[in-house]
């Protein structure tokens, strides 16, 4: 790693800072998407009607409450710990990599439950 250019070191540094800007802001955005529930009540109120659960998904329903955000918070504390206490700094990028993948992969999987049914809806 000490032979690569100058230039080669600042690119990457510049790409770890970025990395580790996206994932605080995608943990922020995945904990405080539960909270806007009122939001996508109205959007799948429109779609189906209101006895029908959140976007037609029983699963979704009972998901996107408040209280998600707990165990989503525990896992961000916990790779936090684990981050600093027993990953080499020198590997900590591949970590953050990871972990950038995992909170990814679960925004979009919200995110698409969420949209999907609206997609598929006919146009008004």
């Amino acid at each position: 790693m000490n032979s690569a250019f100058p230039v080669t070191r600042f690119i990457g540094r510049v790409f770890l800072f970025l990395l580790r800007c996206a994932v605080i802001i995608l943990s922020f955005a995945l904990l405080v998407t539960p909270f806007n529930r009122a939001g996508f009540q109205e959007i799948s109120d429109g779609l189906y009607s209101p006895d029908t659960p959140l976007m037609d998904s029983q699963l979704l329903d009972y998901l996107l409450y408040p209280w998600l955000s707990i165990p989503i918070g525990v896992f961000i504390l916990i790779y936090a710990y684990v981050r600093f206490r027993f990953i080499a700094p020198e590997c900590r990028w591949l970590a953050d990599l990871a972990y950038l993948a995992a909170i990814s992969v679960l925004m979009m999987g919200i995110q698409f439950a969420i949209y999907f049914p609206v997609i598929k809806s006919n146009a008004l």
